[in-house]
């Protein structure tokens, strides 16, 4: 019998009716002797075959009345151990669930910080500013996409299981390095060449 609660009743409950099922058994087998004994036996046989059925009918009594006083005790612990786990759940609820909302909150705030930021990003990467009388470095090489993209990739998965903050760290830290390494070149490129010889868009075309 599978008991939802595996508590000290669950477990008497359970060995009651393990007990019971083995004097059912002795007592249809002890009824088999007798039947037996009816036709060939001795009266003095048959006689200790009926106080034995009738001594193991009284625990088969024993068990039942044990069994219908255990089951209202089982049921009142059932209530009780889902109050204490209601209770466990509500205590968990109101102590992580607001740090989660803070952790949304200053989530929230740092994506709206980070509009501004992309904004100023995209007019560097197009190059506001630059002289008119100029030519520009490929576009190519100055590609915010790239960037915003290594950033998506380190926040992709965000909620799994296997989520791995410092992965996340790993490539942002990597795509900072790429684009300062990018921008040192164009540096060091404008300062090398000559500037009708500079790669430029318009070369490119």
């Amino acid at each position: 019998m599978k008991m939802p609660f595996k508590g000290d009743t669950a477990a008497k409950i359970a060995r009651a009716h393990q007990d019971l099922q083995v004097v059912e058994t002795t007592i249809a087998e002890l009824r088999r002797q007798r039947e037996t004994q009816l036709i060939d036996g001795e009266l003095v046989e048959i006689e200790r075959l009926d106080r034995d059925i009738g001594a193991y009918e009284r625990q088969v009594a024993v068990f039942r009345d044990r069994l219908a006083g255990l089951q209202p005790r089982l049921e009142q612990e059932q209530v009780e151990h889902r109050q204490r786990q209601r209770e466990q759940a509500i205590a968990a609820a109101e102590k992580i669930l607001p740090s989660r909302m803070t952790a949304i909150e200053q989530l929230a705030a740092w994506s709206r910080q980070g509009i501004p930021l992309i904004e100023k990003l995209e007019a560097a990467s197009k190059l506001k500013g630059w002289p008119s009388d100029l030519p520009k470095p490929y576009s190519s090489d100055i590609d915010d996409g790239r960037f915003l993209k290594a950033l998506a990739r380190s926040l992709s998965g965000l909620g799994d299981r296997d989520w791995d903050p410092t992965y996340a760290v790993a490539v942002i830290d990597d795509a900072v390095a790429v684009q300062r390494e990018c921008h040192r070149n164009i540096i060091d490129d404008c300062r090398s060449s000559t500037l009708p010889d500079l790669k430029t868009e318009s070369a490119a075309a």
